[in-house]
């Protein structure tokens, strides 16, 4: 193991507390919501434009290479954090990666995607992105995530789904060539992580999502549209892949706790005030 990962992990305990504590209870949307950043929430919620069919290859605030648009909603990892979802539940690393290609298949979900990046705009050349792996913060955390989301909500999610007792140390190689060879669209990102300043955002606006590219400059946010991957019909799906008998709650605070940690790790959120959590809520009814 080595010095960074070492550090990583007495992070778990301390992270592990704070998403329990966001995500458990009977009234724990209600604590959620208290972290709401209103101001930024009212800002992105002006911002938001409709959303593509699909699921996206992440939640990264980076722009795309060359400019170029990708707006299908958001999810951390794209593909790839769903074979993570299926890994969480027990299945190996080649089931959880037939079964991410059986959901998309099945939800209407277009091929599937994740991400690299060209180093800070150091690789300009084609051929050499073409075969880059790395770029995708989660896929260096995913196992240290694993552990908050297991040890979080293993008792909050008893009788909904067993956590997985050991998990296959796959790399981000592993990952990015299973999407790639299962004809998945690997998106390049550029430029530099603005952690420190960019929002972490839930969106639950259906149809809705941000397009990041456009808004790194003035307003650069890490995004989850919730909306598209906690719905009804993708809850059955999941259950009937998984084996698993998720409640729709159940499905939400997993999902929760799997962006979460991810933004802890990489240093997007920032200690149990997270003061940068955004939540775009659906305007009122009239």
């Amino acid at each position: 193991m080595t010095e960074a990962k070492m550090d990583a992990a007495k992070l778990i305990p301390g992270y592990t507390n704070v998403i329990k504590t966001l995500l458990t209870g009977a009234d724990w949307n209600k604590k959620l919501t208290v972290k709401n950043n209103w101001e930024s929430a009212d800002r992105l919620s002006r911002l938001l434009v409709d959303a593509e069919d699909g699921m996206g290859y992440c939640i990264d605030e980076r722009k795309i290479l060359g400019q170029k648009k990708d707006l299908k909603p958001g999810f951390v990892g794209g593909a790839t954090g769903w074979m993570v979802l299926f890994m969480s539940t027990g299945k190996s690393f080649a089931e959880a990666v037939r079964l991410t290609g059986q959901l998309y298949q099945e939800r209407h979900w277009r091929q599937m995607e994740g991400h690299i990046d060209n180093h800070h705009g150091h690789i300009t050349d084609p051929h050499e992105l073409a075969k880059r792996t790395e770029g995708c913060g989660f896929l260096g955390v995913w196992q240290n995530v694993f552990q908050v989301m297991k040890q979080s909500l293993q008792e909050e999610l008893h009788g909904q789904m067993d956590f997985a007792d050991n998990i296959e140390p796959k790399t981000s190689t592993d990952f990015i060539n299973a999407v790639r060879e299962n004809g998945g669209n690997i998106v390049p990102l550029t430029g530099h992580h603005k952690a420190g300043e960019a929002a972490v955002a839930i969106n639950l606006v259906p149809g809705k999502t941000l397009d990041r590219t456009a808004l790194f400059d003035t307003d650069p946010a890490f995004l989850w549209d919730a909306w598209k991957s906690t719905d009804t019909q993708t809850l059955d799906t999941f259950n009937s892949l998984a084996k698993t008998n998720l409640t729709g709650e159940g499905f939400f605070k997993l999902q929760a706790s799997l962006h979460l940690a991810t933004g802890f790790f990489l240093d997007a959120l920032k200690g149990d005030s997270t003061p940068n959590l955004v939540i775009i809520n659906p305007p009122p009814k009239q």
